[in-house]
């Protein structure tokens, strides 16, 4: 796993490395939290490539698609609870801390949510 120092210093292009490898740990831990297995988040990623046209390297560039393709596959309910612990583990793995008395970012959808979350760990790297 990437920590946070390998991204310091790096060119661009390695940067984006480091952030999409941190980023799709994140995505792996959060599917783990609500008990999805590997083989479960393997079929997941095909049934996004498939059906969304989306590709594994592409939920990055791409996070509001992936959140709504991750909707198709378990429902508003079910996405809301992967997209809070996705933020969570974005905004642990990139040590973005709230602060106290911080208003709460209003996002239209899960997938904005997860955008500006991964955005905010980019400038962090």
């Amino acid at each position: 796993m990437a920590t946070e120092s390998q991204g310091k210093g790096l060119g661009y292009s390695q940067k984006q490395t480091v952030f999409a490898t941190r980023i799709m740990n994140c995505v792996s831990r959060a599917f783990r939290s609500i008990g999805t297995g590997p083989a479960m988040e393997d079929m997941i990623f095909l049934n996004l490539s498939n059906v969304q046209g989306l590709g594994l390297n592409e939920i990055i560039d791409k996070p509001v698609r992936f959140i709504e393709g991750m909707k198709a596959v378990f429902g508003e309910a079910g996405v809301s609870v992967f997209e809070y612990k996705l933020v969570k583990e974005v905004e642990r793995e990139f040590n973005l801390v709230r602060t106290p008395g911080q208003e709460a970012l209003k996002r239209r959808n899960a997938g904005e949510h997860f955008q500006a979350a991964a955005g905010a760990a980019w400038l962090s790297i």
